[in-house]
Order: structure tokens, then sequence, then C-alpha cells
């Protein structure tokens, strides 16, 4: 962000300026997530909003970025369902880069799951994953966000192999805000990995002493019928 501040924006071409403002609305809303304090939550979270207006204002009209920083203000304005409607229209695009496809598809996800559409949050935010590694791209967000996700749903083995992924590329690219993100969630999918394999332990554990139980019963009772045999004889 200080590196940014340094640059003198009305000396940029008009494509790169709304590139520029774009970087500074990620770097304020990151900042936002990052600082959980409120004063200062709202102060990043609204520098964020005007450059992204920014941003649009300055991009050609119905390309990837105008869409995504329009679709950014929809979502502040809880226009969900416009903003779902106009990020479809861009996944319709055949010429759309696998990189764009994933940072609209994991947009998409982010909606449905602020909607409550649970199965198409899923579907999305995987094909944002696929995309990501398709393009050779190290992003974790819908990573993130997918092995949270699963872990509510109960699905603790896959969101638990997300969720390590997620957290290789976060401390290979020192990605602190990523990291924050991981160390929420990370704890609680390994206790309940761990309290799975205990439970399986303690389970084996069990059937183990049923069939012991089980052949020394059919052992003793092959001793008495042997005894009895050997008595009518």
């Amino acid at each position: 962000l200080d590196t940014l501040q340094t640059i003198h924006p009305n000396n940029l071409p008009e494509p790169v300026r709304a590139q520029y403002y774009n970087l500074l609305a990620r770097c304020y809303q990151e900042m936002a997530e990052l600082i959980n304090i409120p004063f200062y939550n709202d102060k990043y979270r609204n520098l964020s909003n005007l450059f992204f207006d920014s941003a649009a204002q300055l991009s050609p009209k119905k390309t990837v970025l105008s869409t995504t920083m329009n679709v950014v203000l929809m979502r502040e304005k809880g226009e969900l369902d416009k903003a779902s409607n106009a990020l479809r229209r861009i996944l319709k695009n055949p010429n759309i880069s696998l990189h764009d496809s994933a940072i609209v598809n994991s947009t998409l996800g982010e909606i449905f799951l602020q909607k409550n559409e649970i199965d198409s949050a899923i579907i999305f935010l995987a094909r944002a994953i696929e995309n990501d590694i398709k393009s050779s791209t190290k992003e974790t967000a819908a990573i993130i966000i997918l092995a949270n996700l699963l872990f509510e749903l109960g699905d603790i083995k896959n969101a638990s192999t997300l969720i390590r992924k997620a957290n290789e590329e976060a401390v290979f690219y020192g990605t602190r805000l990523r990291k924050i993100q991981i160390a929420a969630i990370l704890p609680f999918i390994e206790e309940e990995v761990i309290n799975e394999i205990e439970e399986q332990k303690q389970l084996l554990l069990r059937r183990s002493l049923i069939v012991s139980a089980l052949l020394i019963a059919v052992f003793i009772l092959m001793i008495i019928v042997y005894r009895q045999l050997v008595k009518l004889r």
C-alpha cells in the first residue's frame, strides 16, 4: 500500500489508472478484513468502495474488470441477484481467460453463500479452484472459503485436504491475511480429524474385543461339546 501511494495516478493512462485504483481498492479491502477494529474496518472499507467506484468509472464497459468492480458495490448495497446475473453474463464470454474465470466463479460462490444457496456456492467455488489450478495461479481465497463451508457441512476429509493445501500456499508466498484466515479454521478442522481417528480406533478396539469374546465363547463351547462326546463314549 505504501508503494502504491507513491504513484501519481494523474500521470497514468486511463486503462492503467483503472488497474491502479483496482489494486488500491483491493489493498484497502484486505486491510479492512485484517484489522478487525470497527473504526478502521469501516474507514478502510469506505476507501475500498471509493477506489472500486473510480476503477469502474475508468474501465471499458462490460469488461471483466468493470463488472467485478461494479459487483463489489452491488454486494455492498445488498443487490445480490443483480450482482450474480452480471457475473453470469461475463462467464458466457467464450474468450474469458482462466484467471478471470476463477475470479468470477469465486465471487459467484461468495454471493451464493450470502444467499444461503449452498449447493450453488460449492459448485462455483470448486470451479474457481479448478481454474486457478489450470492457470497456475496460487490464490487461496476460494480454497479457504470452500474448506470452511465443507467443515460446517461435516465433510471433514475434504475440508482438511483443502485447508492444508491453502496453508502450504500461504506459507510459501507469505500472505499474512490468508495465514490469519487459515489460522482461524485450521485448528478446528485438525481437531475434528484427530477426533475421527480416535473414534475409528475406539471402533476397531470394540470390534476386536467383540471378535475376541466370540472366539473365546466358541472355544469354550468346543471344550464343552468335546467333554460331552467323551462322556458319551
